[in-house]
């Protein structure tokens, strides 16, 4: 054990004391082993993806609790309880339709404030639109001014 923590010891101080000669012993490992290095991080990219895959189906409620958490500094209790308060249904819209995506949280960009509990759909038209006001009612009339002119009555 010793001499492995003398080894690191030294290596460490090496490389603190000779940079330009660590980087060049670096390139020319690189140079003489490429096609090897490549395939192992291909090879390994293909197992991370597929680790991927299973966690994300095995640990889909812990991912949405620690989402939740993180981007929000919500708990699950406390998001249920602003969809309680809608009534379960989306601000926005209305609906209980979520699309097959399940409610998301609304939250203003700039202060980081919760809004509500919104569908994908008015939750993305609201990304599309930069949370403008004034781009939304512009939208708004455009759709009510062409849809009065295009009618076949």
């Amino acid at each position: 054990m010793r001499d492995k923590e003398k080894r690191r010891a030294y290596n460490k101080a090496y490389a603190a004391t000779h940079p330009e000669q660590k980087r060049a012993d670096g390139r020319r490992f690189y140079a003489a082993h490429r096609e090897e290095i490549k395939a192992y991080g291909a090879a390994h990219l293909e197992r991370r993806k597929a680790y991927i895959k299973v966690y994300d189906k095995t640990h889909r409620e812990q991912k949405r609790v620690a989402r939740l958490r993180l981007r929000y500094d919500l708990t699950p209790e406390a998001f249920d309880s602003l969809l309680a308060g809608q009534g379960g249904f989306c601000a926005a819209c209305g609906l209980a339709d979520w699309n097959g995506h399940g409610p998301v949280v609304d939250h203003d960009h700039k202060t980081r404030t919760i809004r509500g509990i919104l569908c994908h759909k008015c939750n993305t038209a609201l990304g599309l639109m930069a949370d403008d006001p004034a781009k939304v009612r512009d939208l708004a009339d455009y759709l009510e001014r062409t849809t009065k002119e295009n009618r076949y009555d």
